[in-house]
């Protein structure tokens, strides 16, 4: 069996763009609705936790848009890391 990891870093100014144009009054509002719990994607706005491909799949769901539309994307699209090859 395989694992893997996503390595990527979110777009917070992009998600509260998002999150206003959808009509959330709050970044709590936009996690319910995306059932998220509130804390713990304010660490990840915050940079202090890692979104992971779950919450941000959950998250663009919410926000009507695509996971690329929610992530930085410096050098391409967002990086799948095979750990049985690292």
């Amino acid at each position: 069996m395989t694992t893997s990891a996503l390595a990527t870093e979110i777009d917070a100014v992009e998600i509260r763009r998002l999150r206003d144009l959808r009509g959330y009054k709050s970044d709590r509002a936009m996690a319910l609705a995306a059932d998220i719990s509130p804390p713990h994607l304010g660490r990840v706005l915050r940079g202090e936790a890692d979104p992971g491909l779950h919450l941000l799949h959950k998250l663009s769901r919410a926000l009507g848009a695509r996971v690329s539309d929610i992530i930085i994307d410096d050098d391409g699209p967002p990086t799948l890391i095979d750990e049985k090859d690292s």
